[in-house]
């Protein structure tokens, strides 16, 4: 059976004003982040955030789900309205689109930057990210671009794609502020790949990652974190003094982590790019090669953090993505290096996630909310009888 969900929306003026709410609406598929059929169902509306959400009973989204909008008459009609008794409050650490007139101003620059010629259309938006695809003439084709609006945390993505545009990536067309225009990707997610795809996925980010080891100096000044040993080990001590002071497994993975980074270092692995979030869906398959993209998550720091992905990944998959390294870097002990950094990679997970809930309101915190605690027990049980 299809899971969705029950869609209910606040509509409410380009001003502000609330003009009423819907009853409830039933929409597929169950991500409260996709909102593409919310517009599909209901023509002329502009999702702007989500208010609350209650999850089914897979824990999994679905359920019911609240989103504040805004709705162009001129484009459809608007569902009938009841008074809604909620309160809309400001909040400080809300988002450029999440505001209403937002996307109307992101609209507006595409415009400026490219032709658009028909009608965009709203495909996901929340905390993380607000993705556009709008059909537009680009170098005299007509073609459909991508308007990705990204926040504070994920800023230097533009950068990242620019100075490793000899790759596989998404092309830039224009960025400013929190706005990055690209140019459509062929392919579809990668999702449901097969082992074969997910292998050439893996071998496509290596030689991406292992062509950025050259570029370290010029990708940190353009503002991608540092995540190599020591700011990382300052980060992960940090968060664990903060959430977990007293998981006896933590303060042990802490207190070994200059061992552990030593014993890595001595593999002979690089420090490159880390994509952050390397699984099937942030990956174009259909194409050769794959293209990687969502490249917000991005560090500096040893290639094999991305293992922490592997849960994602079939385990034939994540031995090819070891032996890839030890191709690629002859003479390198990948193997010794994933032993000294899983737990590692586990814990930056857990900062990773926990740096999403610093940043963001508190009504979208409930989509990473949970990835918190179970990164940090993945990282307590992966600290074994390590001994360098």
């Amino acid at each position: 059976m299809e899971r969705t969900r029950r869609v209910t929306l606040v509509v409410v003026d380009p001003d502000g004003t609330v003009r009423g709410v819907t009853s409830p609406l039933t929409i597929s598929p169950p991500w409260w982040q996709e909102v593409g059929s919310i517009a599909a169902a209901v023509p002329g509306t502009t999702v702007l955030r989500l208010l609350e959400g209650t999850p089914d009973e897979t824990g999994h989204m679905g359920g019911e789900v609240t989103y504040l909008v805004q709705h162009d008459d001129r484009l459809g009609p608007c569902p009938p309205l009841q008074p809604w008794a909620g309160e809309l409050v400001d909040h400080p650490l809300r988002l450029p689109w999440a505001r209403p007139g937002g996307p109307a101003a992101d609209l507006d620059w595409v415009g400026s930057v490219v032709e658009v010629v028909g009608p965009p259309r709203q495909d996901r938006t929340w905390n993380l990210s607000a993705i556009w695809s709008i059909p537009a003439v680009v170098d005299g084709d007509r073609t459909t671009v991508w308007l990705k609006c990204v926040p504070p945390f994920f800023a230097h993505e533009a950068n990242v794609l620019r100075l490793l545009d000899d790759r596989p990536l998404p092309r830039v067309i224009a960025a400013a502020d929190h706005r990055i225009l690209l140019a459509e990707l062929p392919g579809e997610d990668g999702y449901d790949a097969g082992e074969a795809e997910q292998r050439s996925m893996v071998e496509t980010l290596v030689h991406t990652q292992a062509a950025s080891a050259d570029r370290i100096d010029r990708l940190l000044a353009a503002g991608v974190p540092d995540h190599r040993a020591e700011p990382l080990t300052v980060a992960l001590t940090e968060l664990v003094a903060r959430l977990a002071p007293d998981r006896d497994g933590l303060r042990l993975l802490v207190a070994q982590l200059p061992d552990r980074f030593a014993a890595v270092a001595a593999t002979g692995l690089p420090d490159t790019i880390v994509h952050g979030d390397p699984h099937g869906g942030n990956c174009r398959r259909g194409t050769d090669p794959p293209i990687w993209f969502d490249w917000g998550d991005s560090t500096i720091g040893n290639p094999l953090l991305d293992l922490a992905a592997t849960h994602r990944m079939a385990d034939t998959t994540v031995r090819h993505w070891v032996d890839r390294w030890r191709q690629v870097v002859p003479g390198a002990d990948p193997t010794s290096a994933w032993l000294a950094l899983e737990p590692v990679a586990r814990l930056r997970e857990a900062w990773v996630y926990q740096r999403f809930l610093d940043n963001i309101e508190p009504a979208e915190r409930c989509y990473h909310h949970r990835d918190v605690p179970a990164a940090l027990d993945q990282a307590e049980a992966a600290v074994v009888s390590w001994t360098g």
